[in-house]
């Protein structure tokens, strides 16, 4: 009877992988009916509107709209809320006021972090600026480059990585992606279905890919591929977001080790002593680039918009972001924060490909087939497609990726 039920359970997982599949492959790029795709964050739902790219966001300005006042629309991805809503735009608030007497108030939404689904407008209103990891859905959808682009930092405002999370004292001895592939290892990351799962799988394959670059010269995608595939035997899922997967490993202390992002890695490992972060070495960068609006109203608002962008990268914006466990992309804000471990060979997610292409091929087409092959009963009772639980965005410090 056990057995049957096993076997039942499978079946159901199974199907219900590839039906999430084959819709998030159908919808590729589509628009959503009014209201019809909600995302959950924390407590905070993201829909996307009628247009495929309206967002609401949860920034609630205490400057009213009149006149005189201009507003700013912001759309960015969500691990960003705390340095922004806290710290950065208060800040911008009070210096341009300082310097010109003039109101300015935001308006602030969450682009969804699909990259052939870029949320560019709040509230109904096309985002001034945004703060994206897809510089080519950024480009077509109506953005620009600013002269930040020419600069050292390439307009990346800050940085996180894929890395590990691991219990007290490393006592599994993991360090690099391959460890992940160890019998007695059990890996935990958020389900790849998911947006917030696209990025260890890129870790993952981008590990073996540029690490046998490193030592012959030459992109083995064979390994790459192995590589994954003997991972994610070891791997149980969430479809929750990056917060579920921390609830799975950290409250239910499912698994060995955890693949996060450093953003939220870090400042988990602050609070919590029962768990340390590792950085493994060739593993993927998840670079946050600013781009703003090509058609902007008027020489005032372009003003307004140019100082903005501006002003993330003071180092006093840029140490908000580190307070918050980012990479500040000025080299020399980076230096005076020591948590930020050297990384060894990491890359950015077009080294792997184009980034829509990438999760067409490596997620909806070799992942998926992967998990469909996986057998066994080792591998059974890992598998869990139920979400967790909900948790608030102040746990585990809210300022992960979603």
């Amino acid at each position: 009877m056990k057995k049957r039920s096993v076997i039942i359970r499978m079946i159901l997982v199974t199907t219900l992988l590839t039906a999430m599949a084959v819709y998030a492959w159908q919808h590729e790029g589509q628009a959503a009916s009014p209201g019809k795709e909600k995302y959950r964050v924390g407590q905070r739902d993201i829909i996307i509107g009628d247009d495929g790219n309206t967002i609401a966001g949860d920034y609630v300005d205490p400057t009213s709209k009149g006149g005189g006042v201009k507003t700013i629309y912001l759309a960015f991805t969500c691990v960003s809320n705390k340095p922004l809503f806290n710290e950065i735009i208060p800040a911008f608030k009070e210096y341009w006021y300082q310097k010109t007497g003039e109101q300015v108030r935001f308006e602030a939404g969450y682009s969804t972090l699909d990259f052939d689904k870029i949320a560019t407008k709040v509230n109904g209103e096309s985002a001034h600026v945004l703060i994206s990891t897809s510089a080519h859905d950024s480009i077509r959808r109506g953005y620009e480059t600013t002269r930040w682009q020419k600069e050292a930092n390439r307009g990346v405002v800050y940085s996180t990585p894929v890395v590990f999370l691991v219990r007290q004292g490393n006592p599994k001895g993991i360090y690099t992606y391959e460890d992940l592939t160890r019998p007695e290892v059990m890996v935990v990351h958020p389900n790849p279905i998911n947006a917030a799962g696209f990025w260890p799988v890129y870790g993952i394959y981008g590990s073996a890919l540029k690490g046998s670059e490193v030592e012959t010269g030459r992109r083995d995608k064979q390994a790459a591929l192995e590589l994954l595939r003997k991972v994610e035997q070891n791997t149980v899922y969430n479809s929750s977001t990056s917060l579920g997967a921390g609830i799975q490993f950290l409250e239910h202390e499912v698994g060995d080790v955890l693949l996060w992002f450093e953003s939220r890695a870090l400042t988990t490992a602050r609070k919590d002593d029962s768990v340390e972060m590792v950085i493994p070495p060739n593993t993927v960068m998840a670079d946050l680039t600013v781009y703003k609006m090509k058609k902007i109203k008027n020489e005032e608002y372009e003003a307004l918009i140019n100082e903005f962008i501006d002003f993330l990268f003071t180092a006093d914006s840029q140490n908000s972001f580190a307070k918050f466990g980012f990479r500040p992309s000025d080299e020399k804000v980076l230096k005076k924060h020591k948590e930020f471990i050297s990384l060894e060979n990491s890359f950015p997610v077009d080294y792997l490909g184009n980034a829509t292409q990438l999760k067409k091929e490596l997620v909806l087409d070799k992942w998926v087939k992967i998990n469909n092959a996986r057998k066994g009963p080792k591998n059974t009772p890992r598998y869990d497609i139920e979400a967790i639980g909900e948790v608030t965005e102040d746990v585990y410090a809210g300022s992960g990726q979603e």
